[in-house]
């Protein structure tokens, strides 16, 4: 769900309805352009996480200034994401693609932190649709 929180939208992610706080949220999240600032990607009560920051060629989410994810657009605009544990080499751990239908597919592996990696590619997302092949109406 898109919220406006203080200063611009925000998008909140809950896994039930009866939810009383989101279990996160990102933002200030301007649809569909890319923002030049950090977004603040928060937790349980707003807690702080962290930043999902763009960088060359896609963005990554920052915790305590370590890289724990990237995205970048693939084929066809796909986003895939990326682990970022440090040592090894990056390996995709997440897949979103729009479906001719479209449906939103995201495939996320077992391990991986869903709710940070479903949270970030959305908002890529819904800040360049276009990439995405999103066709999003004026609200």
């Amino acid at each position: 769900a898109l919220a406006s929180l203080g200063s611009g939208r925000w998008l909140e992610l809950t896994t039930t309805a009866t939810s009383r706080h989101p279990h996160a949220c990102i933002g200030p999240l301007p649809l569909g352009s890319p923002s030049r600032q950090p977004l603040e990607i928060r937790g349980p009560r707003g807690d702080a996480y962290g930043t999902l920051e763009p960088q060359a060629g896609g963005w990554v989410a920052l915790k305590g200034g370590l890289a724990v994810l990237r995205l970048e657009f693939g084929k066809q605009g796909a986003i895939h994401a990326y682990s970022e544990d440090h040592g090894n080499v990056p390996a995709i751990i997440a897949t979103a693609k729009l479906q001719e239908s479209q449906a939103l597919r995201v495939q996320v592996n077992a391990g991986v932190d869903a709710l940070l990696t479903v949270l970030s590619i959305l908002a890529v997302m819904l800040m360049t649709p276009d990439r995405a092949g999103l066709h999003m109406q004026a609200s």
